[in-house]
């Protein structure tokens, strides 16, 4: 019987430890150890994403008072431009998050993300005029901004 109750503590044991670690952590709020947060759509968004048009997208974390982050587009030209963007709003233990990209010439843009939870792939929607359009990213790693400028 001591026996059975070793194994039944040893197998809850690993179920927890894992099941936190599937959640980016024992604090699903703090990025540990490389490990990603991927508690909230918000904290999914950061890192180097490709989307299929071909430009990596580099989303910094985002100023926890001003809700604000460092943006960078690297075309396939490699040409690079450095934006910001804004949190407007998200579901938290959701998928849709609401951006608004502040470009480096006073214009501005709503987006609309919805980032599996799972943070490896994101379908964006973009209003530009009357005229909608809609594209898929891949997550590609936790860089931040390109290395090169």
């Amino acid at each position: 019987m001591k026996y059975g109750y070793k194994l039944f503590f040893v197998i809850m044991t690993l179920l927890l430890v894992l099941g936190c670690e599937q959640r980016g952590g024992t604090n699903p709020g703090i990025q540990t150890k490389g490990v990603r947060d991927l508690s909230k759509p918000s904290s999914r968004l950061v890192g180097h994403w490709r989307n299929d048009a071909g430009d990596n997208l580099y989303y910094d974390m985002v100023n926890p008072e001003t809700q604000v982050g460092s943006f960078y587009i690297v075309r396939p030209d490699s040409s690079v431009a450095k934006h910001r963007y804004k949190i407007l709003s998200e579901i938290p233990k959701g998928e849709r998050i609401i951006v608004l990209i502040l470009f480096n010439d006073g214009t501005r843009r709503k987006e609309i993300y919805y980032i599996n939870r799972d943070g490896l792939s994101m379908k964006t929607e973009t209003r530009i005029s009357d005229i909608f359009i809609s594209g898929e990213c891949k997550y590609i790693d936790n860089k931040t901004a390109p290395e090169k400028m």
